[in-house]
């Protein structure tokens, strides 16, 4: 995940792309008898919008899993986009027939209280199953490592699918060109080490990266 996305002042172009693109890895993934759509969260004023992806059964119309893509918004403590979104997560959380898959790809705000403490990574992926209370999977993410496969829920007896987040990052970033628009002389909190930002501003494969 290429950090200077969120630092230059693309991340909503970035936000709605990757949902998008998730969006469409999702429908050419799961069995017929499902439906993958991108659904919307306003505040009380609808002076803003965020979108998430809903994976419901088609004939009983239920929902199967949520998944969400962070914005900084969600990461602003005591905003309205901080409190709209931790109703819904805690929805999710007490609702025993939902999955809940959380992604941040963001370094900036901060996080939703979670019991155990949360990995010492910049990112990370979070998945709470159906029936499974408040215990969550986490794993975590980085920079310069590849992005987690994410396992997404199905109904039972359905198996998960799998997402391969890298590659859907990799090519929205590609094809819309980021490299172009993005300045790697901007300064990021915290900072990155030097060497970090040659190899990001260089676009070196994340799977040939060192740990």
């Amino acid at each position: 995940m290429d950090p200077f996305i969120e630092a230059c002042g693309w991340w909503e172009d970035f936000h709605s792309k990757l949902i998008g693109g998730l969006e469409q890895t999702l429908s050419a993934l799961v069995p017929d008898r499902y439906f993958v759509g991108i659904g919307q969260r306003y505040d009380v004023e609808e002076t803003f919008r965020e979108t998430f992806i809903e994976i419901r059964q088609v004939h009983e119309r239920s929902l199967v899993t949520v998944i969400e893509s962070l914005s900084p918004s969600n990461k602003r403590y005591g905003s309205e986009g901080w409190r709209l979104y931790a109703r819904k997560r805690q929805a999710c959380f007490e609702d025993d027939t939902v999955s809940l898959v959380e992604l941040d790809l963001l370094r900036g705000g901060q996080r939703h209280p979670m019991k155990d403490p949360w990995p010492p990574s910049p990112y990370y992926v979070l998945l709470r199953r159906q029936g499974h209370g408040h215990n969550c999977r986490v794993w975590p993410a980085h920079s310069l490592r590849p992005l987690p496969r994410v396992p997404i829920p199905l109904s039972k007896p359905d198996p998960d699918i799998e997402v391969d987040l890298q590659t859907v990052v990799d090519a929205i970033f590609a094809r819309c060109r980021y490299a172009s628009v993005l300045d790697y002389s901007r300064s990021l909190k915290p900072p990155l080490e030097p060497g970090e930002v040659e190899r990001l501003s260089g676009h070196k494969p994340a799977a040939g990266a060192s740990p």
